[in-house]
């Protein structure tokens, strides 16, 4: 009917009645009038009771008056409660709702608490608004559909490349009823909140969901997806993404136990709830996530995984930090864990880099604080960090059955005053490679403990960490890894620093005076055996005290090896001194040295004796 039309055809019928007549089928109560005296006399049979009449009458002119207002507004926004809905917390809004949403407008949500029980279907594009998160609400019954793919959802639009725009949700909430219990077997199980599957661009900001199954589920294709000042809990998955081809932005992410109550409290805190977890994600970019005892997950899927950004992250209480693969950078982040059974970051594959972050635990757990580990390999780098420890426990370790890396630099430690670790602070295990520079650990006073413990003799670089009174412990044979200027402010430098071969051509100066190349430099310890692998050699020691005992073996003394000479000395005092031969004899052995003196013995070879010089 055109506007035309509608001006002639409510002269004669009246304005509301023309109303009616144009939306048929939207507006509810469109029953025939009461009266009509302008088209003649109506005809009675059948007509209603008066009272009915009245009844419909009243209806009718709610219902035209609601689309009077529309109008009015034009068609470009429409109210639900032009629809009928009536948001009182009671009966059924779904079907206004949806007959809204129909109307192809923007449309919003009245304030007072709406009742679905079936799925509202969104177009591409469509904006759905309410007044505020805590004045709207969504309340999905009991009896919801729980075969319905969500309960908001746009129907799949293609990948993120052909440049549509999703819907927009904004200022409402979506809560889902639930018992009140400490089962999680015992909760409902619902479709998503929102189901955005292969719906690329669309904006969420203002919101709330609570009592979730899921939150969003927005896996397949919906790269270019924004999501803003979200609060949520859900008990399996807040946002899903598993197939994203452009930018994800999540800023201000309060994922905690929205409406939940002091039973169902013994649900959430078993940390089985996961705040994000991403699959495929191609430059996902996440700021400001408060959440509590839960995980972040970024997983390895058939579609690949997650590389991107993350900023500004607040892992409260259980860390929850779970890599698998992918490439993340983080920064300026906080990770606690006050539950012996979980950890700050548990990584099995992938790449992460942290920056400026903090870790800290309040209570002794049972696992490595953040560990890397797993059969893949991956790669973790931490500069400029803070460890804060609680009894015996490890901060960090990396160890497994792949090559997993860890770098390690700039960093702080601290732990509890004087404590006694039966755990290495920082530990690299067996099929791992690290970096290790430029860490300082507070003094352990009267405590004791292993600052860094390196397992094996790997391509380790272990370089100027310092740790008053804490041990370092290195592999005894060294022949891939560099360790030097360690220190542990008793011993200084800490000994054995200076690992693998080292060859010197040219000769080395010390103090202006030059050393020649044949030289050997040892700090040997009481009761140790210093061995001569070569026929000619000279040795200078430097123990770091007088040595109550010392044995010297000199190389086999034969034929061929007849001139030779060896020769050796002492800063020290040796006060009991053995010197023997791998093969053959030694005359007038030296039985001990007093500081600053040593001795020589030349190889007769004819009797296969050393004889010594001085």
């Amino acid at each position: 009917m055109t506007g035309t039309e509608l001006a002639a055809k409510s002269e004669g019928i009246g304005m509301k009645r023309a109303f009616c007549a144009w939306f048929a089928g939207l507006a509810i109560g469109c029953a025939p009038f009461a009266s009509s005296a302008r088209e003649g006399a109506p005809d009675t049979a059948g007509a209603p009771a008066p009272g009915a009449a009245a009844s419909a009458q009243s209806a009718a002119d709610a219902a035209a008056d609601n689309m009077q207002a529309a109008m009015r507004r034009g068609r470009d926004r429409v109210s639900a409660r032009d629809f009928g809905a009536l948001c009182s917390g009671t009966g059924d809004d779904t079907r206004a709702l949806q007959a809204a949403v129909d109307s192809g407008s923007s449309v919003e949500l009245p304030g007072g608490t709406c009742v679905v029980t079936d799925a509202i279907r969104v177009q591409p594009g469509q904006i759905v608004q309410g007044n505020g998160r805590g004045r709207t609400i969504v309340r999905v019954s009991a009896r919801f559909r729980k075969s319905a793919p969500g309960v908001f959802y746009t129907p799949a639009m293609g990948p993120a490349s052909n440049n549509r725009e999703g819907p927009q949700f904004r200022d409402f909430k979506v809560t889902f009823e639930q018992p009140d219990t400490s089962s999680r077997a015992e909760l409902n199980v619902y479709p998503p909140a929102f189901y955005l599957r292969n719906v690329p661009r669309f904006t969420m900001s203002d919101m709330q969901i609570s009592q979730a199954t899921v939150g969003i589920d927005m896996r397949g294709d919906s790269g270019g997806a924004r999501i803003d000042n979200l609060e949520m809990s859900a008990y399996r998955v807040g946002i899903d993404i598993d197939g994203a081809t452009d930018s994800v932005r999540i800023s201000h992410l309060h994922f905690w136990p929205f409406d939940i109550t002091q039973r169902q409290y013994a649900i959430w805190n078993a940390a089985a709830q996961v705040s994000i977890q991403s699959g495929r994600c191609d430059d996902i970019h996440v700021d400001n996530l408060l959440q509590y005892a839960s995980q972040l997950k970024f997983i390895k899927t058939a579609s690949g995984t997650t590389f991107g950004e993350l900023s500004n992250l607040n892992l409260d209480s259980f860390g929850g930090l779970i890599v698998q693969g992918g490439s993340l950078a983080i920064a300026s982040s906080i990770f606690s864990v006050g539950y012996r059974d979980y950890q700050a970051i548990n990584m099995t594959g992938g790449y992460v880099r942290c920056s400026a972050c903090v870790f800290a635990a309040v209570t002794p757990l049972a696992r490595p604080m953040v560990q890397l580990s797993g059969p893949g390999g991956g790669y973790l780098q931490i500069s400029n960090g803070h460890f804060r420890t609680w009894g015996d426990m490890t901060a960090i370790a990396a160890s497994g059955t792949g090559w997993n890396t860890l770098i390690l630099s700039g960093s702080q430690f601290e732990t509890d005053a004087n404590p006694r670790l039966s755990h290495p602070v920082v530990e690299l295990g067996p099929n791992s490679q690290g970096t290790i520079v430029g860490n300082r650990i507070i003094g352990v006073g009267s405590g004791s403990g292993m600052f860094i413990d390196v397992a094996t003799d790997e391509n380790h670089v272990i370089a100027n960490n310092v740790g008053v009174g804490w041990r370092f412990a290195f592999p005894p044979t060294s022949r891939r890894m560099t360790a030097f200027g360690n220190a542990n402010g008793v011993d200084g430098g800490v000994p054995g620093n200076l690992h693998g071969d080292l060859t010197v051509d040219g000769g080395i100066s010390h103090t202006g005076r030059e050393v020649d190349k044949s030289y050997t430099f040892a700090m040997p310890a009481d009761g140790q055996t210093v061995t001569f692998a070569a026929k000619s050699g000279s040795l200078v020691m430097a123990p770091k005290g007088d040595l109550r005992a010392l044995r010297i073996q000199l190389p086999a003394c034969a034929a061929q090896y007849d001139g030779a000479v060896v020769r050796y000395t002492s800063s020290k005092a040796v006060r009991a001194l053995s010197v023997d031969a791998s093969s053959g004899a030694v005359a007038g052995a030296a039985t001990s040295l007093v500081p600053g003196t040593g001795n020589a013995y030349l190889c007769h070879g004819g009797n296969a004796t050393w004889y010594r010089l001085y």
